[in-house]
């Protein structure tokens, strides 16, 4: 049996960077733009808020387990 788990995230430090930048590049172009350090930097500075003509984002992180 198969067991899907979501979780909203509203912060990019909420996910591991290994697992965000694997994901990111998964579809094999490199785009540093979408690296986690470049997104946390962006968070940090206050860039990316209200404001500023970038409204912060959501992440969903899905999570499947696999039992016996």
């Amino acid at each position: 049996m198969t067991e899907t788990t979501a979780t909203i995230i509203n912060s990019i430090d909420d996910i591991e960077p290994e697992v965000w930048d694997r994901c990111a590049s998964a579809a094999g172009a490199y785009n540093p733009f979408l690296r986690h350090k470049f997104l946390r930097a962006l968070e940090r500075s206050g860039s990316v808020a209200e404001g500023t003509g970038s409204v912060s984002y959501t992440h969903l992180r899905a999570h499947e387990t696999r039992g016996n």
